[in-house]
């Protein structure tokens, strides 16, 4: 359901659901089911309407940004980095997170570690997007002493993914 365009604004205003997708990061649950949830996260996040009021929800990003960071499950911290990449390219939600350290710590340690090559790719996007606003700018260059900028040109120099690496070079233009 999370998947049809006509039902995203709809599931997404829906409390419950939100809940339990927000519940991921401290549970015990199996991988499959975590999974799955994470998935319905990234697809609710794909959806213009949606992506301002998710970064809003109380502890929405929160359990993105753990996921991403923490999961043992590889497709889990993709669809996490999806989900933030997507939250990144709304506008109205760039400021936001370019001024939150955890966004920008858990980015950063996408691109510099993760092994997945699609998780890279959603992260760096994601500072591409951020960087489209001239107001953060400043910021993400700045930020722990040109840790994105050193991220960025690592990805640049060394990725084996094309598209991470024309990504990068977007960002950094």
């Amino acid at each position: 359901l999370s998947r049809v365009s006509d039902l995203k604004t709809n599931l997404a205003r829906n409390h419950g659901l939100l809940e339990a997708i927000k519940r991921i990061p401290n549970s015990n649950m199996n991988q499959d089911c975590r999974i799955v949830r994470i998935r319905v996260a990234a697809n609710l996040v794909n959806c213009d309407e949606n992506k301002p009021m998710l970064l809003e929800n109380q502890g929405f990003l929160d359990a993105l940004l753990r996921i991403a960071h923490l999961d043992q499950s590889d497709v889990a911290r993709e669809f996490a980095g999806v989900a933030l990449m997507d939250l990144a390219s709304a506008p109205a939600n760039q400021i936001p997170m370019a001024q939150n350290e955890k966004v920008l710590g858990t980015l950063v340690k996408i691109v510099l570690v993760e092994k997945v090559a699609s998780a890279r790719e959603s992260a760096i996007t994601a500072i591409q997007n951020l960087a489209f606003t001239k107001e953060n700018r400043t910021r993400l260059v700045h930020y722990k002493e040109g840790i994105v900028l050193e991220a960025l040109r690592k990805s640049l120099s060394g990725d084996k993914n094309d598209k991470a690496r024309r990504r990068a070079a977007g960002a950094l233009t």
